[in-house]
């Protein structure tokens, strides 16, 4: 065989090694962002029901070990959306570094005459970005009572645009 030939081939070799190492370091990497938002997700839902407000800090969560990380900066914002007075909070997995996915963590808090309840979503960039996100989208599904008034009963939480939803157990 050509020396040639051998050289170059070992080379695309070690490239592709190289590559696929970077990239399974990088995937490794969000995995652990999307566990710790979903961490943060079911606690902060756990802490609605139970006391119905959110929690604004991370380390109230009792999670900041488990998240702190040199790949990602976690953040949770409270939000209100005045026109349609939805309040929820977000929880943000952005990356420090090019190359990684950033995640959203989104609980919106519902009260209605027979209690509380809430919804999440779980929402993951589709390109690598270091920007932070935009807000979430919220859809009303609205109830006509017997007496003619109508009732919002819940309100879809979506993902915002460059963003799709991830499945979380």
């Amino acid at each position: 065989m050509n020396k040639f030939f051998i050289i170059t081939v070992g080379a695309i070799s070690t490239a592709a090694t190289l590559f696929l190492l970077k990239f399974g370091i990088d995937r490794v990497q969000e995995a652990k962002a999307r566990s710790a938002i979903v961490s943060i997700n079911k606690t902060q839902q756990e802490y609605f029901m139970k006391n119905k407000q959110f929690l604004l800090k991370i380390s109230s969560t009792r999670l900041k070990n488990q998240i702190e990380s040199e790949n990602y900066l976690f953040k949770i914002e409270r939000k209100l959306k005045p026109s349609d007075g939805v309040a929820y909070v977000q929880h943000l997995a952005i990356p420090k570094k090019d190359g990684l996915r950033s995640y959203i963590g989104i609980v919106r808090g519902v009260h209605f005459a027979g209690g509380t309840t809430s919804m999440t979503r779980m929402c993951e960039s589709n390109k690598p970005t270091v920007q932070s996100p935009p807000e979430p989208e919220f859809s009303k599904r609205s109830l006509v009572g017997g007496n003619g008034k109508s009732y919002v009963v819940g309100m879809e939480v979506r993902c915002p645009n460059g963003y799709s939803s991830v499945a979380t157990q």
